[in-house]
């Protein structure tokens, strides 16, 4: 029998607790990605915001609109703005389910006035019929005819209302230098400021940033859930080691008895303990992916995916991090049990057992 054949005879003679640990392992993994994986997307959405676009909204409360008509006065403002895209927040309702708040834009080159392109993420069929709610005014009946290019945004053609639009919820501002960015946001607020209406102006960066910074509470709370994750894989698997080398001094008597060093006993109960650190780790990654998945698919159903960030996936870095951070506190937790199991008393122990 090779030494690692000894090691894995070791990891797997007592089964029940073998699983209970790769399952407790696994389960603390899991955990420890999904935390993790809230934090960093928010970082992401952050690192990945446009600095050349300027979001304009009402700076009234309640989500009041703001004219349509501000979206021409922004563009002749100043040099630097080159385009002025309106959009407005909609209620859609794909037939026989619940409403979702979606962002819209117009898009003159669609089919017909009841085409629409909508987010593949959303899940919505090409050819469902949509409605839009009631309270957002009166608009025909659409019908999903292909997938934006833009991620996030619903693309409407303009004769889609049947009304004539009078407000919109926001103005996306392209303009030609991000260094200015800051200027072109205060010289809009400024044309507006004595207006019924007055508006607040911030580059997409700046509002991304800002939506952390609202988080940093939880960000907290998410470091402190990490810490606490670890401390408990570091117990489950000291706890079982512990448990196994006591149960089995007289084996590592009778190895020393044939010749294996110090050094290799303590590598038998370190090797146990990687092998089950391991297992749990992958049934912990493969779990915290999957987690990661079925949130995004239930926060898109229940119409909550404005709520989280775009790109809510288990970054390669995430899964990385979760596994060493397990085998690593699987070595360190065996480090004391190795010793001791390495310094049992040969003789004594023996005797002991008649």
């Amino acid at each position: 029998m090779s030494l690692w054949q000894l090691v894995v005879a070791g990891a797997f003679r007592n089964r029940g607790r073998f699983a209970l640990t790769v399952f407790g392992v696994a389960a603390v993994i899991a955990g420890l990605v999904l935390v993790r994986t809230v934090a960093d997307v928010w970082q992401v959405a952050v690192q990945s915001a446009a600095q050349d676009r300027l979001i304009v909204r009402s700076s009234l409360p309640l989500e009041a609109e703001m004219p349509l008509d501000y979206a021409e006065k922004i563009k002749a403002l100043d040099g630097e703005v080159i385009s002025v895209t309106p959009r407005w927040a909609l209620d859609l309702a794909p037939a026989g389910k619940r409403a979702r708040r979606v962002i819209v834009e117009l898009d003159a080159s669609l089919p017909s006035p009841d085409a629409v392109l909508v987010p593949a993420e959303l899940g919505w069929a090409q050819g469902s019929l949509l409605r839009v709610s009631r309270k957002n005014g009166a608009w025909r009946e659409l019908r999903v005819a292909g997938w934006s290019k833009d991620k996030g945004i619903v693309q409407l053609h303009p004769e889609a209302s049947i009304e004539p639009l009078k407000t919109c919820h926001e103005a996306i501002v392209k303009i030609g230098s991000p260094a200015l960015g800051a200027l072109i946001a205060r010289k809009i607020d400024a044309a507006f400021a004595e207006e019924r209406v007055p508006t607040i102006s911030q580059s997409e960066h700046d509002a991304a940033a800002r939506n952390a910074r609202a988080l940093g509470g939880l960000f907290t709370v998410i470091d402190l859930v990490s810490i606490t994750l670890l401390l408990v894989l570091g117990a489950v698997v000291a706890g079982m080691i512990v448990f196994s080398t006591g149960e089995r001094t007289t084996e590592y008597a009778v190895l020393r008895a044939l010749g294996f060093s110090p050094a290799l006993v303590g590598f038998c109960v370190s090797g146990e303990a990687l092998i089950m650190a391991v297992s749990g780790a992958v049934l912990g990654l493969l779990g915290g992916v999957m987690g990661a998945f079925a949130i995004r698919v239930l926060s898109s159903d229940a119409g909550m995916a404005s709520v989280l960030p775009e790109a809510f996936y288990v970054s390669p870095t995430t899964l990385l991090l979760g596994f060493i951070a397990a085998t690593s506190l699987a070595l360190l937790a065996s480090l004391v049990p190795a010793i001791r199991a390495s310094r049992v008393a040969v003789a004594d122990e023996l005797r002991r057992q008649g």
